[in-house]
């Protein structure tokens, strides 16, 4: 009796994911659990790793530079200022999330904390 192959699949995300989200187990480590000598694992993990900084790397950097050059020109101050005009004081909270909302298309999520931050 063989076993199907999408069951096994199923089987092994069930196992990944109850690992690291119910067992809060971290998932650099869960990547050490696959099949093969341990420095073989550890081999496989880094250049994993490797390829995938190495091809997202230079689209970070460039958001990065676009994040910068909208703090040093002003722009992200001018947008976040523009949304608390058009919205008022009393919504406040909601003009800096639809700025942020706003300033992250260009940028990645996370660099548009640094471009609220002298907003706020």
């Amino acid at each position: 009796m063989t076993i199907s192959p999408l069951l096994i699949l199923a089987i092994g995300v069930t196992a990944v994911l109850t690992l690291i989200i119910a067992l809060r187990v971290n998932a650099f480590l869960v990547s050490l659990l696959g099949p093969g000598e341990f420095f073989e694992r550890i081999v496989r993990v880094a250049e994993a790793f490797g390829l995938t900084a190495g091809k997202i790397g230079i689209v970070i950097a460039m958001a990065a530079i676009i994040g910068r050059c909208l703090i040093d020109s002003g722009a992200a101050d001018r947008i976040v200022r523009m949304f608390i005009r058009g919205l008022g004081e009393k919504r406040c909270p909601v003009a800096l999330m639809s700025s942020g909302f706003v300033l992250s298309i260009p940028v990645f999520f996370d660099t548009v904390f640094y471009l609220l931050l002298p907003s706020v």
